[in-house]
């Protein structure tokens, strides 16, 4: 990722001994492909602060404002701070209420999940993108109110987003659910497997239920690709698959990664796919829509919003799990600590090993495996003990992945631009 010492920065004063509505910032010094930072410091403090819920909150706490949040501030004589674009991300820091921080392209801010070698190690990458600005960046000044847009149906009310997966779906479990959706007048994107080869001959595809599917369509849904078949077939065999799949119809723009399959987003460069080749051939299929994970944090009770940070922390997730039995929440939030809290692949991976000894260990009864158990213990205990001694300082802090809420970013491909869209585990 990004060496933070490495990113340049630019001081702006503003002084409010001025009549002006606008203020240009310069950014021709900087280099688009990389990160810098506007620092920027008002001679009034700031009070509140516009969140992603459209409501004005204090700076009893940092606040945060991604690229699809408000960036509007409010300072104490009355004035209205607004960016006249939305790019980048906005942060204060609740012990300098004077200072406003305009990132741009963010550690995490457009990560993608990537695997490499042959154990399939997970590695977070830095999207390929260059910033493109339809206006240089700007200050707007207002002593009356800040502009407002909504794209809701119902101006400035929550949409629910619902995400489908299609790996265990059945004829019967289909239709049941298109009859619902249509009955409660729901539209989603429907992953489908377009050839049939599963292990399961009950998992349908585009193959063998063509007209149920097309029946979606007519609903209205729109269709998305979840790779091309439910189980991995040979290399050779994915490769024909890749090359030469034909769409049912022009308009699939949607491509979801599934299980390992050579050609995903995240396996294609291990797998020495030209990039190219790869960005070429999806834009020959009309795909323009790369579905990621990069597993920000887990939803639970009350945490259902990626455009909220901060419910993306160890207290919100506890706070979710409370109703749970409590040897269930032990094991969920070692896990969240270990794989949200850190974001370390070495602690994952101990973690994982962990639990393979542990479940090896106890369905064997083996001395020896309780042995390897016990020394896998140590590798995970000592980053737990840290979180829990500190436990009222670490509760708080917002999971690295999180923190940006990289839902939707641009992302090229050999010389084709797509849309990435990121949901969390």
């Amino acid at each position: 990722m990004q060496n933070k010492k490495n990113i340049k920065e630019k001081y702006i004063f503003i002084d409010f001994n001025f009549n002006k509505n606008k203020l240009d910032l310069d950014i021709s010094e900087f280099d688009l492909t990389t990160s810098f930072n506007l620092l920027i410091e008002f001679s009034i403090p700031i009070k509140s602060f516009r969140n992603h819920n459209y409501q004005w909150v204090d700076l009893y706490q940092d606040r945060i404002a991604t690229s699809l949040s408000p960036k509007i501030i409010k300072l104490e004589n009355g004035f209205f701070v607004q960016a006249n674009i939305n790019q980048g991300v906005w942060e204060i820091n609740k012990k300098n209420p004077n200072k406003l921080i305009w990132r741009f392209n963010p550690e995490y801010s457009n990560p993608l999940t990537a695997y490499e070698n042959s154990n399939n190690k997970k590695i977070i990458k830095k999207a390929n993108s260059v910033l493109q600005f339809i206006e240089n960046p700007a200050l707007l000044f207002s002593n009356i109110n800040a502009i407002e847009i909504s794209r809701s149906k119902i101006p400035f009310s929550a949409i629910a987003c619902f995400t489908d997966h299609c790996d265990f779906d059945t004829l019967d479990l289909v239709i049941k659910q298109r009859e619902f959706f249509k009955e409660n007048s729901i539209k989603i994107t429907k992953g489908f497997f377009l050839n049939h080869f599963s292990k399961r001959n009950d998992n349908i595809s585009w193959q063998n239920e063509t007209e149920e599917l097309k029946k979606w369509i007519v609903d209205g849904h729109e269709l998305a690709y979840h790779s091309l078949s439910q189980s991995i077939k040979s290399k050779d065999e994915s490769s024909k698959d890749f090359d030469s799949f034909i769409p049912p119809f022009a308009n699939i723009p949607v491509w979801i990664d599934h299980g390992y399959q050579p050609y995903n987003l995240s396996l294609y460069q291990k797998e020495k796919i030209d990039e190219k080749y790869y960005g070429t051939k999806l834009k020959e299929k009309n795909i323009h829509i790369l579905w990621n994970y990069i597993d920000s944090g887990t939803a639970t009770t009350g945490v259902i919003n990626q455009l909220n940070p901060n419910q993306f922390t160890l207290k919100y997730f506890l706070k979710g799990i409370k109703n749970k039995p409590i040897k269930k929440k032990i094991v969920l939030i070692i896990k969240n600590t270990i794989v949200h809290y850190y974001n370390d692949e070495k602690l994952t991976q101990n973690y994982s090993q962990l639990a393979s000894s542990y479940k090896k260990a106890i369905k064997s009864k083996s001395i020896p495996l309780f042995f390897d158990f016990s020394k896998q213990i140590f590798k995970v205990a000592l980053p737990l003990l840290k979180v829990l001694i500190f436990w009222k300082k670490n509760k708080n802090k917002i999971y690295p992945l999180a923190k940006y809420s990289p839902i939707l970013f641009e992302h090229t491909i050999g010389n084709q631009k797509f849309v990435v869209f990121q949901t969390i585990e």
